[in-house]
């Protein structure tokens, strides 16, 4: 799940649930994706990043986590054309002093950037 969009700093994004999912339908190939988060909110090296596709978790080296983006690069074979696939993006819970913030958080989204090659 996502909350509905932010803006901090004039910058909009928004706030993934600790389980997201986001559903695709790409030709059969190499594709990278981005999720930039903004380098606000959540350094996402500290989240606990774990990628699935359709169920089946992403090898770990397939997934690299920096201070302001997770870029997934999807082994060939595990793009199915033809039909939707789920991504699940799981993080831990962020933890926020009690009262500031009742929403569960885990990570800030600004852009989901798709690149094929």
């Amino acid at each position: 799940g996502a909350h509905p969009p932010d803006v901090w700093d004039g910058q909009r994004f928004v706030w993934l649930e600790p389980l997201a999912g986001l559903l695709t339908d790409l030709p059969p190939g190499r594709w990278t994706v981005v999720l930039h988060t903004g380098g606000f909110g959540r350094d996402p090296r500290t989240a606990n990043v774990r990628v699935r596709l359709d169920g089946r978790r992403l090898p770990k080296d397939s997934v690299t986590v920096g201070a302001g983006s997770i870029t997934v690069r999807v082994p060939p074979r595990r793009i199915r054309g033809g039909r939707p696939q789920w991504w699940v993006i799981a993080t831990d819970q962020l933890v926020v002093p009690e009262g500031t913030d009742d929403r569960r958080l885990g990570l800030p989204v600004v852009t989901v950037e798709i690149i094929s090659g």
